[in-house]
């Protein structure tokens, strides 16, 4: 899921060519990739919003990265509570 891909389907297909023998095939549909909007963080909370690289490493119109959203929302709970 690091590369935006979250509908992504696996499918196999075996066919017997004889008693002692199997051909697999595997079928991968990624789907549509997903991109991560915009990142927007608002004045009064004690943020620049001239700033959010400062605590995001998502980035607007990259592939969707569920482990850098989790790391960001992390980055950004823990500058909040200071």
């Amino acid at each position: 899921m690091d590369a935006g891909f979250l509908a992504v389907s696996v499918k196999k297909k075996v066919t017997f060519v004889d008693d002692t023998k199997a051909e697999v095939g595997i079928d991968v549909d990624e789907g549509p990739q997903t991109k991560t909007g915009t990142v927007d963080l608002r004045r009064g909370y004690g943020f620049h919003r001239s700033r959010p690289s400062r605590y995001c490493e998502s980035q607007p119109g990259a592939p969707y990265n569920e482990r850098l959203v989790d790391e960001d929302r992390y980055r950004i709970l823990s500058a909040y509570s200071k």
